[in-house]
């Protein structure tokens, strides 16, 4: 009678246990959900391209994401202090940033572009010399204007979606933004053109802290395999189909 009753509580916990594997709990993950079509807000719910991916690595995985809406400039500190597992929100492999941060493999390739209104007269970035330009601070496309650019000023802004509406009211001459999220931009907005090719080839990764090795290394498990099957060819799709 014991022996079977031990059998039957052993049973019921084997058909609850995770699958092996998997994670016992959500990961808490954090996005700053400015960049459409990467990630941003719709009505109250964050979504975008890279939504649907970590979703679909945390599902591979065992588990599911709880979402934090954190300022780009927010998160390291989060990470670093164990309030986020990762983040993903179009973080760019720099050196710098690995001193930091542990990278997963790119899972976009992008680079930095520049907009201007359909208006202006400007056809090359040669021509911004005396003019202002905007960026989001301590971003690549800050160091990309820095970098490749010459100019009279140039302006930075917390949120990239403000400079993208001081260039439709005429107080900046550009815009450098990352290439999807000024292609979704020009998309959306009338008035705005891209103008040139990019000024940097840059790749995205998921980020977290450097204590965060086996995870980084799970989430390259994961990408290997949707890349593998086509699941993220079907992600791209969605997201980026012309």
């Amino acid at each position: 009678m014991r022996r079977s009753w031990l059998i039957a509580i052993l049973g019921a916990l084997l058909a609850t246990a995770p699958a092996a594997g998997s994670l016992s709990k959500p990961l808490i993950i954090g996005t700053e959900p400015n960049f459409p079509p990467l990630s941003y807000l719709e009505g109250n719910r964050i979504t975008g391209f890279e939504i649907d991916l970590i979703r679909e690595l945390a599902k591979g995985m065992g588990t599911t994401v709880r979402l934090q809406a954190v300022s780009f400039t927010d998160q390291p500190k989060l990470l670093a202090a164990g309030k986020l597992d990762a983040a993903i929100s179009s973080w760019t492999f720099t050196p710098e940033r690995r001193k930091t941060l542990l990278f997963s493999a790119g899972y976009f390739d992008a680079g930095q572009a520049i907009i201007v209104t359909t208006a202006s007269k400007i056809r090359t970035r040669h021509e911004l010399k005396d003019r202002i330009v905007g960026v989001q601070q301590a971003t690549t496309g800050e160091d990309a204007a820095e970098q490749h650019l010459a100019f009279r000023e140039l302006k930075r802004y917390p949120d990239i979606t403000v400079a993208f509406g001081e260039l439709a009211g005429g107080r900046l001459a550009a815009v450098v933004v990352d290439l999807p999220v000024a292609l979704n931009e020009v998309k959306q907005r009338q008035g705005l053109k891209i103008i040139g090719g990019t000024l940097t080839s840059e790749r995205y990764g998921i980020v977290a802290a450097p204590r965060q090795k086996a995870l980084i290394a799970r989430f390259d498990e994961q990408l290997a395999k949707i890349k593998a099957d086509g699941r993220y060819s079907k992600l791209y799709g969605k997201w980026f189909s012309r």
